[in-house]
């Protein structure tokens, strides 16, 4: 079965950064703005965590 958007889209750079540059306003539904989980992303792996 297909799930989208994926269950773990918001850890997932790959995913987040093109969206992003699609759309600026972006949301994921049950998880937020696509610029702030990017933002979080980019802190934590800044912290060394994070996942790719």
């Amino acid at each position: 079965m297909l799930t989208l958007p994926h269950p773990r889209a918001h850890e997932r750079d790959f995913v987040l950064r093109p969206w992003l540059t699609a759309d600026p306003h972006a949301e994921l539904p049950g998880r937020g703005r696509v610029d702030e989980l990017l933002d979080a992303l980019d802190a934590g792996h800044e912290l060394g965590g994070g996942a790719a």
